[in-house]
């Protein structure tokens, strides 16, 4: 077996320092709206190589101690229905993104509905950001590890995960927008682009105010427009049905 030499802390220091740099230049880049995707792809990366732990090998901040606690911004989503008279059916949904207009979602920066807490480390990594209407929920490491090891972060698989699969290719999101047609009682079906990219460029901003800090940069410039972090009707029940 060859040789290796540990690093000294010094070392270490300044590896993070490139990757926090990376990081945050990859994410002006997707805020600046040019290849939204391709800079998804590089914030993955750079998330695997600061989070990500296994047997064989330890994330970059775990090598130095820094994973006690990380700036969490997700928010919990009500449910979509609720009926009136009745008591609101607690909610496990979270996210990290708003529903904008021309752009399709927007990060929330520090301006989600929940503000900004801090979680545990294995609690922020392993708990649900994103859910789509097949039933499936995503953590930030399922998304991270999914697009960074199978779909173009650092290694193309020839086979992805089904569930992953239908919410980047199929829109299983569950968010249907449409745009008229020259028949005012005929509207078309306009695509819906996958929440994963946004998700990701979100947990980068999380990850920079967690490890840089006095971080306060605010993006929100590059999301003109208004942006829902979700939409609620109330049924009323008919004198039939009450």
């Amino acid at each position: 077996m060859k040789q290796r030499i540990p690093l000294s802390r010094q070392e270490l220091e300044k590896a993070l320092q490139k990757q926090l740099d990376l990081l945050e230049e990859s994410c002006k880049r997707f805020d600046k709206g040019k290849l939204r995707e391709r800079e998804a792809l590089n914030i993955s990366l750079r998330l695997r190589i600061l989070w990500h732990n296994t047997k064989k090998s330890t994330g970059l901040a775990a090598q130095l101690n820094l994973v006690n606690e990380v700036v969490d911004t997700a928010f919990v989503v009500p449910p979509t229905f609720v009926y009136s008279g009745s008591p609101e059916p607690p909610s496990e949904e979270r996210r990290l993104f708003a529903i904008a207009g021309r752009g399709a979602y927007a990060p929330l920066f520090d301006h989600g509905p929940a503000g900004i807490s801090k979680s545990p480390f294995a609690q922020w990594w392993e708990s649900a950001v994103l859910s789509d209407g097949e039933g499936h929920r995503f953590t930030r490491k399922d998304l991270v590890l999914a697009v960074a090891n199978t779909d173009g972060g650092a290694h193309v698989d020839p086979r992805l995960d089904s569930a992953y699969y239908s919410l980047t290719r199929k829109e299983t999101f569950g968010i249907i927008r449409v745009a008229p047609t020259d028949d005012p009682k005929v509207f078309r079906k306009v695509p819906t682009p996958s929440p994963v990219a946004v998700t990701l460029r979100q947990i980068g901003h999380e990850t920079l105010k967690t490890l840089c800090p006095g971080y306060n940069y605010d993006g929100r410039c590059f999301y003109p427009g208004g942006a829902l972090c979700w939409m609620q009707a109330t049924i009323t029940p008919s004198a039939d049905e009450s």
